[in-house]
């Protein structure tokens, strides 16, 4: 795709002498072809968009219709996603199949089955945050997976929790004093005192 087309914008003048650009006449002629070569230019580059499922925009509904899957009104990715899958079909829908399928809906890629083969089952597992389109998800392991096999979704949630432990360090120091004396063989001299408050309140009345 580089080799077929150019991408710098179109400026005719650049291919040709300085000089001829001092002409008013001649210069505006050119500039009104590039124009016209550089609105060409774009028009292949978005046609060559188009042929790639990738980056198709305008031409997805072709892609649907070419694959056989109805068209929903829905983002760009998960359209692609879903013409992807088809176009990635087998008859056998392993497990590895069914995990890339649901990756293409889930930007951190954490989607995994889990087989339960004896209950026929199995488990679809995901990180629901990065999942843009949930119903969309289930519905094309849906339509992808064996007929005959029923399916669990967990959905896991990421939560961000801070957790703050502090702690007081204490110390404590225990100093013992002896006497020389025994407390019974010590007179203690003391005084009580007593004593009381008394408040009193003015209390001044001014009438008229």
């Amino acid at each position: 795709m580089s080799d077929f087309i150019r991408w710098k914008e179109v400026d005719i003048l650049t291919y040709l002498p300085l000089f001829i650009a001092k002409d008013l006449e001649f210069k505006a002629i050119s500039d009104a072809d590039s124009r016209e070569h550089e609105r060409i230019r774009l028009l292949l580059i978005e046609l060559l968009k188009q042929d790639n499922i990738q980056s198709a925009t305008y031409a997805l509904s072709k892609w649907e219709e070419f694959v056989g899957i109805s068209a929903r009104s829905d983002s760009l990715h998960n359209r692609r996603s879903r013409v992807i899958a088809k176009l990635n079909n087998t008859d056998s829908s392993t497990k590895e199949f069914l995990e890339a399928l649901a990756n293409n809906f889930v930007s951190d890629e954490s989607a995994v089955i889990i087989p339960k083969n004896e209950s026929y089952t199995m488990e679809l597992k995901f990180t629901k945050d990065m999942c843009e389109d949930t119903n969309g998800l289930q519905q094309t392991i849906e339509e992808f997976k064996p007929a005959h096999i029923g399916y669990e979704v967990w959905e896991e949630q990421l939560l961000e929790q801070k957790l703050i432990v502090s702690g007081l360090v204490m110390a404590e120091e225990e100093t013992q004093i002896s006497m020389s004396k025994l407390l019974s063989d010590i007179e203690i001299e003391h005084n009580l005192y007593y004593g009381s408050a008394i408040g009193y309140e003015e209390v001044i009345e001014i009438g008229g």
